[in-house]
């Protein structure tokens, strides 16, 4: 029988991974709230430490109910359906990138093999383990006990907001060359996007291209904390970003630039 996925669920550890360039203005006694146990005086002591905007967007409503990892699952299952072309520009060269969503890809985006216990799922397809979630067999509640889970929280919430950042025009596109990286990283990726929230430039998307159908998938995301992985990369101009429905064909125009012709 699957788990409700509004239940409620204690996060231990939740001052640990709760910093960083996430900001909300959420009342206190909300975060509060996040814990299903009042009388955990341990906890509420950790949460009253906190500043108010610690951990979050305040358009991601981060209430005593939420399900971290079922919201970014049905948040992905929207971009199954979804097909973007973004066309961008540099010294009169043009580049198209065609990108694609599939199922086995959301286990590594949702940081769920950064977990450091053994789980039943963990024998699961990946595929399988995304439907899973869909149907709330695996939720927070499984998860939330491991030592890892308050790592991964920054990169579900980032997930969940996925398809606003490709949407919105104002986001940012970066070829990406690993040795130009401003750490030692073993990322590799064509190009990053820089996208922001409520003018918080924090969410950092990877792409990769598949070289058996020619597009692109999203390797990682996660929010912009220690490392700007933009920095000292090429950026690129947004000439045209679209998107296509794969079920209905429809195509709608996010963004043209004023320069760009078809």
């Amino acid at each position: 029988m699957g788990a409700n996925p509004g239940k409620r669920v204690r996060i231990a550890g939740l001052g640990l991974a709760l910093g960083g360039v996430w900001h909300c203005n959420l009342n206190l006694t909300l975060c509060r709230e996040i814990s299903a146990d009042r009388k955990n005086v341990k906890l509420q002591k950790k949460l009253r430490l906190l500043p108010a905007s610690f951990f979050c967007y305040e358009n991601l409503g981060l209430v005593m109910n939420t399900n971290f990892l079922y919201d970014a699952a049905i948040a992905f299952e929207v971009l199954l359906r979804q097909e973007y072309h973004i066309v961008l520009g540099r010294r009169q060269q043009i580049w198209d990138v065609v990108l694609q969503f599939h199922p086995d890809n959301f286990y590594h985006l949702a940081g769920l093999q950064k977990l450091s216990s053994a789980y039943g799922f963990q024998r699961m397809r990946y595929a399988q383990v995304f439907r899973e979630i869909l149907k709330a067999n695996i939720s927070d509640e499984t998860i939330c006990a491991d030592a890892m889970f308050p790592a991964i929280i920054p990169r579900m919430c980032a997930l969940s907001e996925m398809e606003s950042i490709l949407d919105n025009p104002k986001t940012l596109f970066f070829g990406y060359d690993r040795k130009k990286a401003v750490i030692n990283s073993n990322i590799t990726a064509d190009y990053v996007a820089k996208g922001s929230i409520a003018g918080q430039p924090v969410i950092l998307a990877f792409f990769v291209r598949d070289a058996s159908v020619g597009k692109y998938c999203v390797k990682s995301v996660f929010p912009m904390e220690n490392y700007d992985y933009s920095k000292g990369q090429i950026q690129y101009t947004l000439l045209l970003s679209e998107k296509r429905n794969l079920k209905s064909n429809e195509t709608v125009q996010l963004f043209s630039h004023h320069k760009y012709t078809v």
